[in-house]
């Protein structure tokens, strides 16, 4: 079978088809495509720093500057939905467990406030004796 007969036996395959079908698949093969990307992109995004996009606190400084330019060290990040991770650390574990979690991370939210201990490196962390966990990406 040649080229040209493949090709016209596909389009008498695809004529078989009803239109809304057709265009139900051409629907879910572009979302799903489209979520692919996205992933690869995210994935992409964690390897250049530490796994989560900053936005840079630029609230005023004493002379009414940005407070990046107001201080000679840049300040510390903020995440939009964990604020708590700039002012008191970079990982946070149980006082009775033993893992370690970046501060978004979804087992973050079960530990009580009382019982977070929060480390500013990983390094710290181990000295205390937690491991990384598992179930939280990019640590």
């Amino acid at each position: 079978m040649s080229i040209p007969d493949h090709i016209a036996s596909g389009k008498a395959a695809v004529r078989r088809v009803p239109a809304d079908i057709l265009l139900i698949a051409v629907f879910i093969l572009a979302t799903v495509a489209a979520f692919g990307l996205g992933m690869l992109a995210g994935r992409e995004m964690g390897r250049e720093g530490d796994g989560g996009i900053w936005i840079e606190d630029l609230q005023a400084g004493a002379e009414g500057q940005p407070a990046a330019a107001a201080n000679a060290l840049a300040p510390a990040p903020v995440l939009p939905d964990a604020p708590r991770a700039a002012t008191e650390g970079r990982y946070v574990a149980s006082k009775s467990g033993t893992k370690y979690y970046l501060p978004w991370c979804g087992t973050v939210s079960r530990i009580k406030e009382e019982n977070k201990v929060w480390f500013a490196t990983k390094e710290e962390a181990a000295a205390r004796g937690y491991e990384p966990a598992a179930n939280c990406p990019r640590i």
